[in-house]
């Protein structure tokens, strides 16, 4: 009997020690796909065959746990923790001092965080399930898309360690995701780029005044993505990754923005350093404010690529790292919560 991708229950929990799926409560996250997996490496055996000239065996040499999830973007307790994982922190949980940064702001530091996800499927209205779990997973990757008419749409990526299959629940229960409204373009309260660069000090506020040609003009669409370039550790005596690590902690974006001068190529010529803030929220009013205080545009090529159609310039866009006067960042995100919010999902046991 086949079994149904939406029967699909995925819970992520928090392990204390890398690699050892915690048993206390798991969130649920909200998913339009996944993609993890278990990848091991085979290889043929080269012993020469005798007189049938045949394979001897096939054998296993490793394995890597990999993958993504994929979502609308809506305001819940699992995703915020993957969106704060993948800058390295928790929200209000950096060190230093951002002016501003409260309970409800992350930014880009340097702890590692890892998760066990469990994938359970359902295959017969008993009901009876089937598990995978996956250990030791840290956020390497994360994106969002923007674009007209949609609902906000994007991804995180996991490098992990082991896969168990349990026949049971792992957590000792389960965390609704709620019901918050999916965030759409439409509901985009602001992309803007701004000049100068920076924080303000005292408030966390962006500094600078909208750039012009993109306050006047009208972006088509926009990619954010965040990379912490994270790898495996392979050591002998291990089947897979005994650890992952991360690397350097990269944000890029991309953006079609209607032709209206040549203003962003004068920019990309003059290495002229702008910010970006994008605020994207519900119709209950939910928010999430992505800020980035400094970045450089790496491209800006204007295409007229036929016919009835539109003068685009297309837009490749480099964060930075701004320093400021105790702390350094390259991406804030400040989450916030309508005064009235969509009633929660049950808890689930």
């Amino acid at each position: 009997m086949a079994v149904s991708s939406d029967s699909l229950r995925l819970a992520i929990g928090e392990e204390t020690t890398p690699g050892t799926a915690p048993t206390g409560a798991y969130d649920l996250l909200r998913t339009t796909g996944e993609g993890l997996t278990y990848e091991v490496q085979t290889t043929t055996s080269d012993e020469m065959g005798g007189l049938n000239r045949g394979v001897k065996d096939s054998i296993l040499v490793g394995a890597t746990v990999t993958g993504t999830v994929n979502f609308e973007l809506s305001k819940h307790d699992a995703l915020e923790t993957l969106m704060a994982a993948v800058h390295g922190n928790t929200f209000g949980g950096d060190p230093l001092t951002v002016p501003g940064a409260g309970a409800d702001v992350v930014y880009d530091a340097s702890d590692f965080r890892s998760f066990a996800i469990e994938k359970r499927f359902t295959l017969t209205d008993t009901p009876t399930y089937s598990y995978q779990l996956f250990e030791g997973c840290m956020v390497d990757t994360m994106s969002l898309s923007i674009t007209p008419n949609e609902p906000i749409t994007g991804s995180v990526g996991f490098i992990g360690q082991t896969l168990e299959l349990p026949v049971a629940d792992t957590g000792s229960s389960y965390v609704g995701a709620g019901t918050n409204p999916v965030m759409t373009a439409p509901l985009v309260t602001g992309i803007e780029l701004l000049t100068p660069h920076g924080i303000d000090d005292s408030t966390g506020a962006p500094l600078g005044s909208p750039v012009p040609w993109s306050s006047d003009g009208c972006f088509m669409g926009l990619d954010l993505s965040w990379a912490n370039n994270g790898r495996g550790i392979q050591c002998i005596g291990f089947l897979g990754n005994k650890e992952t690590v991360l690397g350097r902690f990269e944000v890029t974006g991309t953006g079609s923005l209607y032709y209206a001068g040549d203003d962003p190529l004068e920019g990309l010529i003059d290495q002229t350093e702008y910010a970006l803030q994008v605020t994207c929220t519900d119709s209950d009013g939910n928010s999430y404010d992505f800020l980035f205080p400094r970045l450089k545009l790496s491209a800006a090529t204007v295409l007229a690529s036929g016919t009835n159609t539109d003068v685009m310039t297309e837009l490749t866009l480099q964060m930075l790292e701004y320093q400021g006067n105790s702390y350094a960042v390259s991406s804030m995100l400040t989450r916030s919560a309508s005064v009235v919010l969509a009633a929660p999902a049950p808890t689930e046991d």
